[in-house]
């Protein structure tokens, strides 16, 4: 019963859009370093693939386990991403060293 419920709500685009939405403004209004971003892109990329699994009517995730271990890559290359792309850039000069 909980494994069906659980199976069925995370099937749902809708879900993982607002999952996605919840994090990148967490991550705006907090900021905690790129963390929550790359979980909202990757709940958004989740969204996606249902969203083209239901259309297209091929099958990327079966269950809930799948659908975790995806979310879980997915988050891990969108970290990846982020700090590569958005590397920290240290001044050559900084005018508070005395």
């Amino acid at each position: 019963m909980t494994i069906d419920l659980l199976n069925y709500w995370l099937m749902l685009p809708k879900v993982w859009i607002i999952l996605g939405i919840s994090l990148v403004a967490f991550e705006l209004l907090i900021g905690t370093g790129y963390i929550a971003l790359s979980f909202g892109v990757a709940a958004m990329l989740m969204a996606a693939v249902f969203f083209f699994q239901g259309i297209f009517e091929f099958v990327v995730v079966n269950d809930w386990i799948e659908a975790g271990f995806l979310f879980g890559l997915l988050s891990f290359v969108a970290i990846l991403i982020l700090k590569l792309v958005a590397k920290e850039q240290s001044p050559e000069q900084d005018i508070n060293k005395y």
